[in-house]
């Protein structure tokens, strides 16, 4: 599998499209579709690594994709969710971890006291 087809793959498997990964990593419009032919920089192969939560080993096919299957799936739901949030303008954006952060103190919480009703 090719460079662009690696970030094809990751694009369709995360729901996102190679545009929007472009506007996200800083890169030049048209830039992906253009690495089959002209190899990228390594910074901006990083900058695609780091878009998707891949190593560059990952995407220049020294890992194999079981290595990457093999990570924590909920960490990798979570960092989608944060990269998607880039387009919601920033006091919504801070509103929104509140709530997150608040959610999971009261799930904590009641779990805690749940456990303590048991014992």
């Amino acid at each position: 599998m090719t460079l662009v087809q690696k970030i094809q793959h990751l694009c369709t498997e995360r729901g996102t499209t190679i545009a929007a990964l472009e506007r996200q990593a800083g890169l030049s419009r048209g830039s992906v579709r253009l690495w089959d032919k002209n190899a990228p920089s390594i910074d901006k192969v990083a900058r695609v690594a780091k878009f998707f939560g891949v190593s560059v080993d990952y995407l220049s096919g020294v890992e194999t994709s079981s290595d990457i299957k093999a990570q924590n799936n909920t960490e990798r739901k979570l960092l989608i969710l944060a990269r998607r949030a880039v387009e919601i303008p920033q006091q919504q954006r801070e509103q929104l971890i509140e709530y997150f952060e608040k959610t999971i103190d009261i799930y904590l919480e009641a779990k805690e006291l749940g456990q303590n009703d048991k014992a």
